[in-house]
């Protein structure tokens, strides 16, 4: 009986450090998936953002040069910030 104890803890062990390996890879793994992620979005976050700010600054600039050549030809509503009442 204490020779089948002995042989079941050792294979336990075995297992053990086996699981332990196992562990240690995904580890591995799983911080150069967080590394390789973290480089793609500063490469893709960058672009995305200058995008965006160019595209609002073209639409800004647009809608000048065209109140400017057309005139404002629409009334801008504008809320009193002390009453909160919409103003045209």
């Amino acid at each position: 009986m204490i020779q089948n104890l002995s042989s079941v803890t050792i294979h336990a062990d075995k297992q053990l450090d086996e699981l332990d390996r196992i562990v240690g890879i995904i580890r591995t793994w799983s911080e150069r998936a967080d590394q390789v992620i973290e480089e793609a979005g500063s490469v893709v976050t960058v672009p995305v953002l200058r995008m965006a700010h160019l595209i609002k600054v073209l639409r800004h600039t647009w809608r000048l040069i065209t109140d400017a050549i057309l005139g404002d030809s629409q009334p801008t509503d504008h809320k009193d910030k002390a009453s909160g009442e919409i103003k045209r």
